[in-house]
């Protein structure tokens, strides 16, 4: 395993990309998470919340039109650059990420006012 300049390089593997590499944390949540159409999700209950957020259980409707069951991590109202910085990152991470073992990140609405005014979801 190989670190640099803020990628590590696993043999046989993709290159992972640290999105602190990145000077605008949009561009590193474009280049690793698919965005998703707001109308395409459905929110059916919050499961979960901290101090920065909600995580809510819901459905996502797939292009071939098929839809599943996902969770929704949105980042409340009022948040701090920085937070929505941390949030857009760790999307970006997870992004990248492609093992059965691993939760998958079917993609991001950076634009979410349908489901909550002023948040970010992932």
């Amino acid at each position: 395993m190989q670190f640099q300049h803020g990628r590590v390089k696993i043999p046989e593997t993709r290159t992972y990309i640290h999105p602190h590499t990145y000077e605008d944390p949009n561009q590193a949540v474009r280049d690793f998470a698919k965005e998703i159409e707001v109308s395409n999700i459905r929110i059916e209950r919050v499961i979960g919340a901290g101090e920065f957020g909600e995580v809510c259980s819901g459905r996502l409707r797939l292009p071939s039109k098929r839809e599943i069951q996902v969770a929704i991590k949105s980042l409340k109202a009022g948040y701090s650059e920085q937070q929505r910085r941390d949030f857009l990152s760790e999307a970006s991470i997870m992004g990248q990420f492609d093992h059965p073992n691993i939760i998958r990140l079917e993609g991001v609405v950076t634009r979410c006012k349908h489901l909550h005014p002023n948040r970010i979801c992932t």
